[in-house]
């Protein structure tokens, strides 16, 4: 039963690595795609005639 115990244990493990690596590409990927987020935003409130709209996406740190 221990050695279960361990192979689970080390599946966690290894699981939990990968999760984190997801994790940290998928921030990173959203990160990457704010400014264009923010261009077509601000161009579709352009064609509904609020040409002096502002916008700013910020993306904030994870939850611990």
């Amino acid at each position: 039963m221990t050695e279960a115990i361990e192979k689970l244990q080390k599946q966690i493990a290894a699981d939990k690595a990968e999760l984190e690596k997801l994790a940290t590409q998928l921030s990173v990927n959203r990160k990457k795609a704010i400014p264009d987020i923010e261009k077509q935003i601000l161009a579709t409130l352009a064609e509904m005639g609020m040409g002096n709209s502002m916008l700013s996406i910020e993306q904030m740190p994870p939850a611990p």
